[in-house]
């Protein structure tokens, strides 16, 4: 099962909140979770190499931006699974 099937799988049992940790790398992954359920995802070790590498961060936050835009959705707390087909028909998963 992949990462998103197990996501969505776990959304559909469980009220708690859901944070992810490691394997998002893009803006599109990140539209990806929060859509598929989860609450927060936990960027560590990239987003802080990216901050070291001079502002990184914003780029990731403008990838995220530009995902929304690119879908039609214009917040986050809209974001449903049924938006994951238009997200990737612009970005596959990214490979871990």
């Amino acid at each position: 099962m992949s990462p998103p099937q197990v996501l969505a799988e776990a959304r559909s049992k469980i009220t708690q909140p859901i944070l992810i940790d490691g394997g998002f790398r893009r803006g599109a992954d990140i539209v990806k979770a929060l859509a598929l359920g989860a609450n927060a995802l936990q960027l560590g070790r990239a987003t802080l190499y990216g901050l070291a590498a001079r502002g990184k961060l914003v780029s990731r936050k403008c990838s995220i931006d530009n995902t929304m835009a690119q879908i039609g959705c214009s917040l986050i707390a809209d974001l449903r699974p049924d938006w994951i087909l238009k997200i990737d028909c612009l970005w596959p998963l990214a490979p871990d």
